[in-house]
């Protein structure tokens, strides 16, 4: 994934922690791959552990989530 790419959508935290919604991962991949915004699904607002966000990114590393997260941090903190 190239540099360019949109920043990782940001999780919820429960309990300390890390959850996404299943409709931010699928719009974040969409935009990854150049498509448009996928159409809703029944299980959009479903909270995902970084175990099903790593396969529904096709089977990535934890450090690949961990990379993409400090992506943001560090765009955050290059704008402010």
């Amino acid at each position: 994934m190239s540099s360019n790419q949109p920043p990782f959508p940001h999780p919820v935290t429960i309990s300390g922690r890390l959850y996404w919604r299943r409709r931010t991962v699928r719009c974040w991949l969409a935009t990854v791959a150049g498509d448009g915004e996928p159409p809703p699904e029944p299980d959009d607002e479903n909270l995902l552990n970084s175990t099903a966000v790593r396969a529904m990114c096709g089977g990535v590393s934890d450090m690949s989530l961990w990379r993409w997260r400090r992506r943001n941090v560090a765009a955050a903190g290059d704008t402010a």
